[in-house]
């Protein structure tokens, strides 16, 4: 979720009920399932369950591990972004094969588009045998109004058998390897590769389809990806990582480089690092909250190895602990009704979440080690609500420890999409609604300030995990035409551009430090306007937002 609540007031009961605090920035494929998460009824008792205070082990190791002395960010630059989730309906390619990020294999008996009949797969993903006319489809790019790349992709596989490619059809057959060349045309549809036939014994696997001018040998990353990361201090990984919704526990059930796909569990961590060490950027990862110590230590591990010594690595214990859409927020409450952390179930939520965030740089100090100068241990808190942070901030000091950052997400404009500002908003026209955003950024910093009193009184830093504008309807105003439209407007507008230069400023004037925009590339949707850019290779004169953080970064260095 994208969503700031819009009142610094607003109780939990809010949260639970009122689609005013709530609005989801994805496909609407995926939006629902946020809404679905409900408290459960009997405490977990699995020994993945994180516990809701530390152990004795841990709290040992707090004693040595107070405020520190941090290495220096890498770079320059004091804006970062985070990164838009993988799909096949993404406006972003990052990998050098798009395969990876080609939706789950689909049944087909060459009719249905779906037969509805399971497809047998691997431990990687891959698939093993086809059942009698069945077919296996897997979408590469694909959706209405795609930008990508035209020209020849590059086809690769092992194995025997057949596949057939869209968009031109034509069977291409195996034995041992195989090789295309596909002639994509966005005005033609997207690519997607089929699987006709495959031999048991040596079955078709290891595909790659290669985004024109990349090279997989060379990089596993998308050369024009990169190019578009440039500038930025830092990227967070909050969404690559499956960060929301997580259901991993072990390190068994992590994802690795060589899965067929990385859309199910997220990115592997050694790509995570991997980016960050081509693009000389810091690194921010998130802890999903139904991780066990063990995997966090092991991610700790696979960071220290792999992360290049001169980056910085920002570490977040799962991602809006305090926003009740997501089912981490009923997580956090279960277990602080369980533990009877408080009275207040809320504020017992925000001191678990405070609790855990302990835990989690408490690991990644330990297996650092001398090197733990290179961690910040971040705790992810509520824009809107500084008294909460104050809230959980204490409670980090009760156990014994310290954070290093507080993290925020002041976004502006969100009161234009609720719907009691719908009749409003739908009497505006462009100016009228720009300068309503103008306004907008005023109440935004405004939280900033509160914020960084409150940070400042326990001695921490005050950064962002996400910010930017935040023009989305809820409920009603969602599916308003009118309304649809002039956001979309909004976003494209030259004078978004202003509007971005006063809101960074004013986050840099209020002495806050990193701020992490959100995100990269997203196209616009009544779902929310996040992407800087709306397609991965838009020029940068036709994105508004990315020109106005590009022009702010070069003006700006780093300031803290």
């Amino acid at each position: 979720m994208r969503s700031v609540c819009l009142r610094s007031l607003c109780v939990w009961t809010f949260l639970l009920s009122s689609s005013a605090c709530t609005g989801e920035g994805k496909d609407p494929l995926d939006f629902g399932a946020a809404h679905a998460a409900k408290i459960p009824t009997t405490t977990t008792t699995a020994p993945t369950t994180a516990p809701a205070t530390p152990p004795k082990s841990t709290a040992t190791k707090l004693a040595h591990v107070q405020k520190k002395t941090l290495l220096a960010p890498s770079s320059s630059s004091g804006v970062g972004t985070n990164l838009s989730e993988l799909a096949e309906y993404a406006s972003s390619w990052p990998f050098a094969n798009a395969f990876k990020h080609a939706r789950g294999w689909i049944s087909t008996d060459g009719k249905a588009w779906d037969d509805g009949r399971a497809v047998s797969v691997d431990e990687r993903g891959w698939v093993k045998g086809l059942l009698p006319g069945q077919k296996a489809r897997a979408l590469v790019v694909w959706g209405d109004g795609l930008e990508f790349p035209k020209g020849a992709w590059k086809v690769r596989w092992h194995g025997t058998g057949t596949i057939d490619l869209w968009p031109q059809g034509g069977v291409s057959s195996s034995t041992g390897e195989g090789s295309a060349t596909l002639n994509a045309d966005p005005k033609k549809g997207g690519i997607a590769v089929t699987i006709t036939a495959t031999d048991a014994v040596d079955p078709i696997r290891d595909i790659e389809v290669i985004v024109p001018g990349a090279d997989p040998v060379a990089s596993i990353f998308n050369p024009a990806f990169l190019a578009r990361l440039k500038g930025y201090g830092a990227l967070r990984f909050m969404d690559w990582m499956k960060t929301n919704h997580s259901t991993i526990t072990t390190s068994a059930q992590r994802p690795l480089l060589d899965d067929s796909r990385w859309l199910d569990k997220g990115i592997p961590v050694e790509a995570v690092f991997e980016l960050c060490n081509v693009t000389g950027a810091d690194c921010w990862i998130n802890i999903g909250h139904t991780w066990s110590d063990e995997l966090v230590a092991t991610v700790a591990r696979v960071a220290k190895a792999k992360l290049d010594p001169k980056r910085r690595l920002y570490v977040e214990s799962s991602n809006e602990v305090w926003n009740g859409i997501f089912p981490q927020s009923a997580f956090a409450k279960q277990r602080a009704i369980a533990a009877e952390i408080s009275k207040d179930s809320f504020e017992g939520q925000m001191r678990w979440h405070a609790r855990r965030t302990v835990q989690v740089g408490a690991i990644f100090d330990d297996v650092f080690g001398a090197d733990n100068a290179r961690v910040v241990r971040v705790l992810g808190g509520w824009a809107a609500n500084a008294w909460s942070t104050g809230i959980m901030l204490d409670e980090v000091k009760a156990q014994g420890a310290f954070v290093d950052a507080v993290a925020i997400a002041p976004y502006f404009g969100n009161s234009l999409g609720e719907p009691e500002q719908r009749g409003m908003v739908q009497g505006l026209d462009l100016e009228g609604l720009m300068q309503k955003v103008d306004a907008s950024v005023d109440e935004s910093i405004g939280w900033v300030k509160e914020q960084k009193k409150v940070a400042d009184a326990h001695g921490t830093w005050l950064i962002s995990y996400e910010g930017g504008q935040h023009l989305m309807g809820v409920g009603p105003s969602a599916e308003d035409p009118i309304i649809n439209t002039l956001f979309d407007e909004a976003n494209r507008s030259p004078r978004m551009k202003p509007v971005y230069a006063r809101y960074l400023k004013g986050w840099k004037d209020s002495g806050a430090g990193l701020f992490m925009h959100f995100n990269d590339a997203m196209r616009p949707t009544k779902y929310g306007r996040w992407g800087s850019l709306e397609y991965m290779t838009q020029p940068r004169e036709q994105a508004p937002k990315y020109d106005a953080l590009m022009s702010f970064i070069e003006s700006t260095p780093r300031w803290f």
